[in-house]
């Protein structure tokens, strides 16, 4: 006998064989009647059945977590952990499907029920059985509770991680790897990496290892060199600002331009969408990407620039879990299960339209480490920080951070006002002059899916070649600043004066050299700012004011408060500076910059 035999042919062995002549005639019938059973379904490609049912109501658990395992299913074990909970999937010939109790009984229910007689016959009659029929089994499954299903069944399955766990099963994931990113679709596998973008045959990736279902995109894909496309116009223009010099204009849409600024703004759009598509996690470039609109200010949100619809489209790339950041608790520790719809195979999680109140470094441990996700009603589980999703933000308001650790931990792109300018002109982008179309509404073999597509690998290949290149983000930090100097209820009038202050005449009266009292600078701010003041019912008094001009400096990056008294402390009452003779010392302040030498010309 040879290992390639198939149970038919062992079969046939034994009956052929001098032993086999020994065989009554009945032993012959049944045997016979088994290679025929077995040959059929060698047929299907099915792997050997395994019986578990014995007539109306005898359903063997052992059997049928058997008959399941030889059918591709198990428990994903994601931590080392084993008292971790592990989630049901099926491996249908390398493609993970998840799963539930109800989704396994809902599977055999329509495999029973997808057999023809003959096929039907060949599994569950043999000579020596009673004739059991199909509706005895299929009742004898109803009757079995999903309970029943979990209890008895399912939550034995074998257990498989990618990781070699102690007590599971190793098998392999077919991932993104730092240098290479892979899209599958129906007809191929699109490869990126910073040289190159090819289609792949599905049949090059299949010894690679398994893929989640819902990795497959359902559309097949050509390649092309073109920048083009709906959503490519849509994009882009996302970034157009307004035009210096507006004369001579004629058409709202001319007071646009892609300048400099804006260009540069692009490219942080472009390289921050590439990230979010490739699913490498790389522990120093773990960030949330953060989207906004550039004329957002205190107490007045901005929307309507697109910044919602770039990035939700992430989902035509990778299954997304949405949350809604107007229903996001400010603290996230009232809300355990604030990510309950994400799954193992989640690969982005869209917080759109977060807060101003929402505290932001309350995600700074799930940006940079493992994601621990729990559901009502079912034990949580654990991500590992190197295959949990990738995470995007969107806000119509300034949110209050500052500082290295927020820094590190976002890639802020400021969007521009021209489709909102479109807005309030009554047009729509669906308008003939402007997309010509609703994005994403086209059927599946729309060529504007192939564009849209393409022109997401040509973002992602910019990503591996460069990073997330980072724009100035001056406005969006300014304002970010207002909001920690002011609170959320102040305007930003008073730091502008400061700002305004520091830039120009801090610089024109030499207070960069022999600082300024903070009673005489107090004076001057009150004189332009009278509203401000508590004589105008405003709370900008002497000690509101010399606090606001500390955090201003303190949090402006390359900025200094008192440099001269640094070896006292980083603290404002160490660098407190007090000038003029014994008994009648007044607090002094010397702010300098790091740009004093270009401001000064």
């Amino acid at each position: 006998m040879t290992t390639e035999q198939s149970n038919s042919e062992l079969l046939r062995e034994i009956i052929d064989s001098p032993e086999g002549e020994l065989l009554s005639d009945a032993d012959r019938i049944k045997l016979n009647y088994k290679i025929r059973c077995e040959k059929r379904l060698e047929e299907l490609g099915q792997p050997e059945f395994r019986r578990f049912w014995f007539g109306k109501g005898k359903i063997s658990s052992y059997y049928l977590r058997k008959f399941l395992e030889e059918n591709g299913f198990g428990r994903y074990q994601s931590n080392e952990s084993r008292l971790i909970e592990t989630q049901l999937f099926k491996n249908e010939r390398g493609v993970l499907q998840l799963h539930n109790p109800n989704s396994v009984k809902r599977w055999l229910r329509e495999y029973f029920e997808s057999l023809d007689d003959f096929d039907y016959e060949l599994i569950f009659y043999y000579p020596d059985d009673t004739d059991i029929y199909r509706e005895d089994l299929l009742s004898s499954l109803q009757d079995y509770t999903e309970t029943m299903l979990k209890t008895k069944c399912l939550d034995d399955l074998s257990v498989w991680s990618e990781d070699s766990f102690s007590g599971t099963n190793p098998f392999n994931m077919f991932n993104d790897t730092k240098d290479k990113a892979y899209i599958l679709f129906e007809n191929g596998v699109v490869e990126i990496t910073k040289d190159s973008i090819d289609l792949l045959p599905i049949a090059s990736i299949e010894d690679k290892g398994q893929v989640w279902e819902s990795s497959i995109r359902k559309h097949n894909i050509s390649l092309t060199d073109k920048d083009e496309g709906m959503f490519c116009k849509f994009f882009n223009r996302t970034m157009y600002r307004e035009r210096d010099d507006k004369t001579n204009v004629s058409d709202w849409m001319d007071e646009f331009e892609l300048n400099d600024e804006s260009n540069g703004e692009l490219t942080a759009l472009r390289t921050s969408y590439g990230y979010l598509i490739h699913s490498h996690n790389t522990p120093d470039v773990s960030k949330l990407v953060f989207y906004i609109d550039e004329h957002s200010e205190l107490g007045r949100p901005e929307g309507g620039n697109g910044k919602s619809v770039v990035m939700e489209s992430i989902e035509h790339y990778k299954k997304k879990a949405l949350q809604d950041g107007k229903r996001f608790r400010q603290n996230m520790d009232g809300d355990r299960f604030q990510f309950s719809n994400v799954e193992l195979d989640t690969k982005f999680v869209f917080i759109d339209d977060i807060t101003p109140e929402f505290h932001f470094e309350k995600l700074f441990s799930m940006i940079t480490g493992d994601m621990e996700v729990e559901g009502k009603g079912v034990n949580k589980f654990v991500i590992p920080k190197s295959r949990k999703p990738k995470m995007g933000l969107t806000t119509n308001y300034v949110l209050a951070s500052n500082g290295t650790s927020f820094e590190r931990r976002q890639h802020i792109v400021e969007f521009g006002n021209y489709w909102n300018r479109c807005l309030n002109e009554g047009e729509s982008p669906s308008d003939d002059k402007h997309l010509g179309g609703t994005l994403f509404s086209w059927d599946k073999g729309d060529d504007e899916w192939n564009k849209f597509y393409n022109f997401g690998f040509k973002c992602v290949q910019e990503y591996l070649q460069s990073g997330l290149v980072s724009s100035t983000n001056k406005n969006y930090l300014t304002k970010s600043i207002k909001l920690l100097v002011e609170g959320k209820d102040g305007d930003g009038q008073g730091t502008e004066w400061l700002i305004d202050w520091v830039k120009t005449t801090r610089i024109s009266d030499g207070y960069l050299i022999d600082g300024i009292s903070e009673d005489e600078l107090y004076s001057q701010f009150t004189k332009d700012n009278v509203t401000l003041v508590p004589s105008s019912k405003g709370i900008w008094d002497l000690k509101y004011f010399s606090q606001a001009i500390w955090t201003l400096v303190d949090l402006t990056d390359g900025w200094y408060y008192n440099k001269h008294l640094a070896r006292n402390g980083n603290t404002k009452s160490q660098r407190r500076w007090l000038k003029g003779t014994r008994g009648n010392q007044v607090p002094y302040i010397r702010i300098t910059t790091s740009f004093d030498d270009d401001w000064s010309k």
